[in-house]
């Protein structure tokens, strides 16, 4: 009761469980050489449940705690690379069986080394924390933001269409602006370029939706910076003009 109801649950069933064993005894008549002995074997009793049940809660909070921490972003609190791409698989299987779209996206803040010299690394460890905060709150609950390493974050929109995804990503890039502007001291030129694929059909696996993501971004790096590019899964097979990553 208590490793899967919880401390409290768990101790009042070590209470119920102590009295009914000495009403128990009670009712079979057992006799005792003193009749401080009942009492005194009721408490010892419920002295054991009770340790057993606190004991049992407190390894389970620990196991949740070191669980969350497995799944998140020290730096940042949001989820990291392992938790996003376990979230990318649970939503190719619902994409499978719903057919509603898919949107994943790729920010790179752009020009973020020069805030680790200007700011230093405490400085720019704090504005990550800021962006996450904000890519967080442009979003909706069951969106997922990640960061990936580095000024690197991904973004799971579920059952979110092209128009959809444009309205919610322009909402997140005016976020990062918001972050990078309430940062005294950021040089000039910092944002954050996001590249997109909007998925109408399911992605082979959670790498290949990423990869998809990540070359849109790119794709956005060459167009200018600070911007968003979007597009859909059935313009990805379109050969790209451009080749390689951006100088």
């Amino acid at each position: 009761m208590a490793w899967f109801a919880g401390r409290k649950a768990g101790l009042l069933l070590a209470v119920a469980a102590a009295v009914v064993w000495s009403v128990v005894e009670r009712q079979e008549g057992l006799r005792f050489s003193s009749s401080l002995i009942p009492l005194w074997n009721a408490l010892v009793r419920l002295g054991f449940f009770v340790i057993t049940a606190w004991l049992v809660a407190a390894v389970r909070r620990m196991q949740a705690r070191e669980s969350q921490l497995a799944r998140s972003d020290a730096l940042t609190g949001v989820a990291n690379a392992r938790a996003f791409l376990e979230a990318v698989d649970r939503e190719i299987v619902r994409m499978r069986r719903t057919g509603a779209p898919l949107t994943l996206a790729y920010a790179d803040l752009d020009r973020f080394k020069e805030v680790n010299d200007t700011l230093g690394h405490a400085g720019g460890d704090e504005l990550l924390r800021m962006i996450a905060v904000r890519l967080t709150e442009s979003l909706r609950a069951v969106d997922v933001v990640a960061r990936l390493g580095g000024d690197e974050f991904a973004l799971l929109l579920p059952e979110t269409g092209a128009s959809a995804a444009s309205v919610a990503l322009e909402r997140c890039l005016e976020g990062v602006r918001t972050a990078v502007q309430a940062a005294a001291g950021t040089p000039a030129g910092v944002g954050a370029t996001i590249g997109a694929m909007v998925f109408r059909n399911p992605p082979p696996s959670a790498q290949a939706a990423i990869r998809a993501a990540d070359n849109a971004m790119y794709r956005a790096k060459r167009a200018g910076r600070d911007r968003v590019f979007l597009t859909e899964d059935a313009e990805a097979a379109t050969p790209d003009p451009f080749s390689g990553p951006p100088s």
